[in-house]
């Protein structure tokens, strides 16, 4: 555990004494393989992506993993959620060595410092892996497009 943390749904830190990594965009494996039936696994991790990515210019043509943008697939994160992409931020706490996400609780155990609350959000049960991430409550505002393409898809868990 590091004292980083991945805040979905936001472009910013939220707490006082975390300081901003870099923002982007959350993407995964594929959320579903209808159009490659014979193609499960690979990763299950959700990633920040930066915004401004260093690519490389190395082609693979017969081994590769998908990675595709993620998108709300209901409307429980925000108004008008569903379908849209996943900001996220990554976030450094300045002042702790350890960072840690608590499922299922709304508040810290004794001896910890709340920099961040959440929703718990993952992939569907029917789909491919996923991990589970602690989507923002209030998640930044959308862009006007919705495309429900080729993503990774969360919804929420509790």
């Amino acid at each position: 555990m590091d004292p980083h943390t991945f805040d979905g749904g936001r472009t910013q830190c939220e707490s006082t004494n975390t300081e901003l990594v870099y923002s982007g965009y959350a993407a995964g494996q594929r959320y579903n393989h209808i159009a490659y039936t014979t193609r499960y696994g690979g990763p299950a991790n959700t990633l920040c992506l930066p915004e401004d990515p260093e690519l490389s210019n190395i082609s693979f043509k017969s081994s590769w993993s998908l990675l595709v943008g993620a998108e709300y697939h209901v409307n429980g994160f925000a108004q008008d959620s569903a379908d849209n992409d996943v900001r996220c931020a990554v976030c450094r706490n300045n002042n702790a060595s350890t960072s840690i996400m608590i499922p299922g609780r709304h508040s810290c155990y004794s001896g910890w410092i709340e920099d961040y609350n959440g929703r718990l959000a993952s992939g569907h049960q029917g789909d491919t892996a996923s991990s589970y991430i602690c989507a923002d409550k209030n998640p930044d505002k959308f862009p006007q497009e919705k495309s429900m393409k080729m993503v990774a898809c969360f919804i929420l868990l509790v």
